[in-house]
């Protein structure tokens, strides 16, 4: 049996920039099949770290799943 699941029909983000003159945080979402994926990335390990678990990480659960499946 499957079973729909209501998918949301907006996202809503804020951002905000506090003391450093460049937002290093990252986010993303990514909608497919198997369902929705969000990632909110904080930069403390600098811009380059949250740019690069936003470039990385899902394409590994994404690749993970696939392989369970």
């Amino acid at each position: 049996m499957r079973r729909e699941i209501a998918r949301p029909t907006a996202f809503l983000a804020e951002v905000v920039v506090g003391q450093r003159k460049v937002l290093e945080d990252q986010s993303q979402i990514e909608s497919g099949q198997y369902g929705t994926f969000v990632g909110i990335y904080d930069g403390h390990g600098g811009p380059e770290t949250a740019r690069y678990v936003c470039d990385h990480l899902f394409k590994h659960f994404r690749g993970f799943v696939f392989m369970q499946l």
